[in-house]
């Protein structure tokens, strides 16, 4: 029984696996939160934040909150502010392309 609860906690305080989706979701995480705290428009606000919940959303599917926090931090160290913009776009895409594909699933 020690021995398996000893497995179990290594488990999740373990860093995530390198998955590019994974890293990608922590990256799109850490640009719409950046560019949320950037702006003062209300409208733009919630839904930069919108986006983000999506990608939070996803991550909290396959990782414990620990993981998840590691994984945001490593993304917020390894992301240059002024990349923002251009990460922030490319999950926008990534979303839409994302939710059509469970729509048209949904069919």
């Amino acid at each position: 029984m020690v021995a398996f609860t000893l497995a179990l906690a290594l488990t999740l305080s373990a860093p995530a696996a390198q998955d590019p989706a994974l890293e990608k979701d922590a990256r799109c995480v850490v640009a719409m939160q950046g560019m949320s705290d950037q702006i003062d428009d209300p409208e733009a606000k919630n839904a930069l934040n919108g986006i983000m919940f999506f990608f939070l959303g996803r991550m909290s599917a396959r990782l414990a909150p620990n993981q998840m926090e590691g994984a945001i931090n490593d993304a917020g160290e390894a992301l240059p502010k002024d990349q923002y913009r251009e990460v922030g776009l490319d999950c926008v895409e990534q979303m839409r392309v994302l939710s059509g594909a469970v729509g048209a699933s949904a069919s």
